[in-house]
């Protein structure tokens, strides 16, 4: 098992994340060694940041499913990559079974919890869900700096406008597919009217993509939300006073965000901080920089367990 051969490498790795945001960048870190519950079922093995394991870990969260994972420095990974199934991390132990590949590790994950309908035909529907946030959020379509970039340029009124046509045309994810929208922050506008609109199309009763229950395609849209909108969201409703036409996807963000499990692990140092590429200070290329860690909890502030 590959999780035998980094015992030596993190042999003096730290039990929570906080420490990391002092060690800098990813380059510069150390090992994390998380464990989360008793007698973990799952081993999951990653790099010290959230990237492709943080859906994977907050699916083990939410469900409950005990698991131990390792997060390694870029020195560390270096030294045990090449034992890597195909070469690459994330890397899950579960039920005997090894695997690579996140989207892989995502639907086995699902499939071993309740986060995986028993239907076929609901199967077919959440994994097209999926595929859907994974293909609408990519980053060639999205990006946070561009869109900061803009407004920070003075094109504030460019941004009026358009958010002011959004909240006056409700929710139409027709826009997505017109050609219309020519600025990221358009692109992000459509994609989330696309995804309302699936959500409006559902049982008005339920907040899930699909069915009753949530499902590993609710968790990753709402990382994707997480991690990529909250600027446009808050141009939208906070520098501009306007309430963008979202209601649905604004359910869904809050079922799962006062999910306890979800509240204790946001709250927890179990969680991998998020990771800013940019030029290293001496010149000598670049890093991936820790931008932001969760709260201290009290327990850790006075010496306490996590």
């Amino acid at each position: 098992m590959h999780f035998a051969l980094l015992l030596g490498v993190c042999a003096a790795a730290r039990r929570d994340a906080f420490d990391l945001f002092a060690e800098g960048s990813y380059g510069s870190s150390t090992p994390v060694i998380v464990r989360s519950g008793n007698n973990p079922h799952a081993k999951i093995t990653y790099l010290t940041l959230r990237g492709l394991a943080d859906l994977p870990v907050l699916m083990m969260e939410f469900t409950g499913l005990p698991y131990h994972a390792t997060y390694l420095g870029r020195e560390q990974m270096k030294e045990v990559k090449h034992k890597f199934p195909l070469g690459r991390v994330p890397v899950l132990e579960l039920d005997g079974v090894t695997i690579a590949q996140s989207a892989s590790i995502v639907r086995h994950i699902a499939a071993t919890t309740e986060l995986m309908p028993q239907e076929h035909e609901l199967k077919a529907k959440v994994d097209m869900m999926f595929e859907t946030v994974q293909e609408l959020f990519a980053d060639k379509w999205f990006d946070s700096d561009s869109i900061k970039e803009q407004h920070n340029s003075g094109s504030g009124f460019e941004n009026l406008e358009v958010i002011t046509r959004f909240s006056a045309i409700g929710n139409n994810g027709k826009v997505a597919a017109t050609g219309v929208e020519t600025t990221p922050l358009e692109k992000t506008l459509s994609i989330l009217a696309t995804f309302e609109d699936i959500l409006e199309e559902g049982d008005r009763y339920d907040v899930w993509l699909v069915g009753k229950h949530p499902t590993y395609a609710d968790l990753a849209l709402f990382l994707k939300l997480e991690a990529k909108v909250e600027l446009p969201l808050k141009l939208g409703e906070k520098m501009l006073g306007l309430a963008l036409p979202f209601p649905k996807l604004s359910a869904l963000q809050e079922e799962i965000r006062n999910h306890p499990n979800v509240q204790s692990y946001f709250n927890s140092g179990r969680r991998m901080p998020r990771v800013q590429k940019r030029a290293n200070d001496d010149g000598s290329g670049h890093d991936y920089y820790y931008v932001d860690l969760p709260p201290l909890p009290e327990a850790a502030k006075h010496g306490g367990e996590l």
